[in-house]
């Protein structure tokens, strides 16, 4: 993380820390940013992540087609992929965005993305990308967006692609996705950056990603086992199990315990009742 103005908290294992500028990006990290938030992430291909504000994103998700060495879900916010300044010679694979309701393959293109609740808006600034609209579980044939076009949808209609930026998606566009941004990698090459440790997070803190996709909360249960002996955690997990119920098992395990052996019959007597016994060997 080279650049970082406002505030931004990370996720990270079992807790939280304040993000700063060259804190190494992890596996499994969870960057969310505040409400005018700005961070920019640069990777050892020289593409580069820029974060916007409220933006919510889990690095190097897995995935059930495969698992890129960057990957990134993007829930909710403002982001910019900058890939038109790859070097693809560096082998180090291209950051692939998956969100809940799209994926975009690496490409060499400028990309800006943005993410409501119940639309979303991508526009190709420079080189052209590829869109995978997603429903559920299920995918469908990818969208090329050309340069310089507007891919929007809202909620369940279709997608419409546009030549040129739509003007309330220009009005709402972050500053510093406007701005020619430089390269700050090398400030920090060599430098090992200590994160502080930030207040720990409560359920509604983190709500979202235990109800985002099954391949993306899932492997969070073990990550925040411990917070089932927090009380009112515990309550809002049960509150809200119809949600997650891979959460089920760690708050009743007693429920998943392997069922006792039916009992056993009584044996059969083998006198009749009120027959003398023989003494016949």
């Amino acid at each position: 993380m080279t650049i970082l103005e406002g505030e931004a908290l990370v996720l990270r294992g079992p807790g939280r820390v304040h993000a700063t500028e060259g804190l190494r990006v992890q596996a499994t990290d969870i960057i969310e940013m505040g409400g005018k938030g700005f961070a920019q992430i640069e990777f050892g291909d020289k593409s580069r992540l820029l974060l916007g504000p409220n933006a919510r994103a889990l690095f190097s998700a897995s995935s059930a087609r495969h698992k890129p060495e960057h990957s990134l879900y993007a829930l909710s916010g403002w982001f910019k992929l900058i890939g038109s300044g790859r070097e693809p010679q560096a082998n180090v694979p291209g950051l692939e965005l998956r969100s809940p309701r799209f994926d975009i393959p690496p490409a060499a293109a400028d990309v800006v993305v943005r993410i409501n609740a119940d639309e979303v808006d991508v526009f190709s600034e420079r080189g052209a990308t590829r869109l995978i609209e997603r429903s559920g579980q299920a995918v469908s044939q990818p969208i090329d967006i050309k340069a310089g076009q507007h891919y929007s949808r809202k909620g369940n209609e279709k997608a419409t692609i546009r030549t040129g930026p739509q003007q309330t998606f220009v009005a709402d566009l972050p500053r510093a996705f406007r701005d020619s941004l430089p390269a700050r990698a090398s400030l920090f090459a060599g430098k090992e950056i200590v994160a502080k440790s930030a207040p720990d997070f409560g359920y509604g803190d983190v709500e979202p990603w235990l109800k985002a996709d099954p391949n993306v909360r899932r492997p969070l249960v073990a990550r925040w086992r411990h917070k089932s002996r927090d009380p009112a955690f515990r309550a809002a997990l049960i509150a809200n199990m119809a949600a997650h119920l891979e959460w089920d098992r760690i708050l009743f395990p007693e429920k998943y315990l392997p069922k006792p052996p039916p009992p056993s019959t009584p044996a059969a007597a083998f006198e009749r009742p009120g027959r003398a016994p023989s003494n016949q060997y």
